[in-house]
C-alpha cells in the first residue's frame, strides 16, 4: 500500500463524532497523522504546539458560527499557521458554496465524500502548499 499522506499532519474539525471517526480513519489509512477537534479553540491550541499541514473542516449548516473555524485559522499570522491549507466538506445547497469559497479555503468537497477522494484532495492541497515559501504556508 502506498501512503501518499505519510508525514502530513491533518487536523479534522467537526461536531459529528461518527463523521470525525470516519475521516480520521480514512486519512490514517493513507498515512496521515490525524488529530480530531470539535471547536476552533481546540484547533488553535494544537496549532500553538505543532505545525499542522492541512485542516479539514466537516461543515454542517453554513452560518457565521460554523465558519468560525475558518476565520479563526485565517486570522492567525502566516508564521503561526494562518496560511495552512483548509479543505471544507459540505453537504447543502450548491448556491452557498461561493460563500464558503469567499472565506479563503483551498478546496470545497461535496459530501458524501469517498475515502479515496478525500485522501487525494488532502494530498493535492498539501502538495500545492509546499510549493509556497515557508512564510506563506
Amino acid at each position: 500500500m502506498t501512503t501518499p499522506l505519510r508525514g502530513v499532519h491533518v487536523a479534522v474539525v467537526g461536531d459529528d463524532r461518527d463523521a470525525l471517526d470516519f475521516l480520521s480513519q480514512t486519512l490514517r489509512y493513507h498515512g496521515a497523522l490525524v488529530t480530531t477537534h470539535d471547536s476552533a479553540r481546540s484547533v488553535l491550541r494544537l496549532m500553538q504546539l505543532l505545525r499542522v499541514s492541512v485542516v479539514v473542516i466537516d461543515l454542517g449548516d453554513v452560518t457565521d458560527v460554523s465558519l468560525k473555524v475558518i476565520r479563526t485559522v485565517r486570522g492567525l499570522p502566516p508564521e503561526d499557521g494562518g496560511r495552512v491549507p483548509i479543505i471544507v466538506l459540505y453537504k447543502g445547497p450548491t448556491d452557498v458554496e461561493p460563500r464558503i469559497v469567499a472565506e479563503d479555503v483551498d478546496s470545497v468537497v461535496r459530501k458524501p465524500v469517498q475515502a479515496t477522494e478525500l485522501a487525494r484532495t488532502v494530498a493535492m492541497v498539501y502538495a500545492a502548499s509546499t510549493d509556497l515559501p515557508p512564510e506563506e504556508r
